[in-house]
């Protein structure tokens, strides 16, 4: 799907600098297949959560 492979998806997961240092053509690959943004990974701590999509 994204063309990353399991390991460096789970660097990412493992250590938040490798994801801050990650380039940004793999964070748009992995956005991409979540349907999410770039910034949704990176709000900043003040930054409201997204509120849950339900299916009506």
């Amino acid at each position: 799907m994204t063309r990353i492979s399991t390991n460096t998806l789970k660097s990412y997961e493992d250590n938040i600098e490798r994801l801050r240092s990650a380039k940004y053509s793999n964070l748009e690959k992995i956005t991409s297949a979540l349907k999410i943004s770039v910034d949704d990974i990176f709000l900043s701590p003040n930054s409201e959560k997204p509120k849950m999509m339900t299916s009506v």
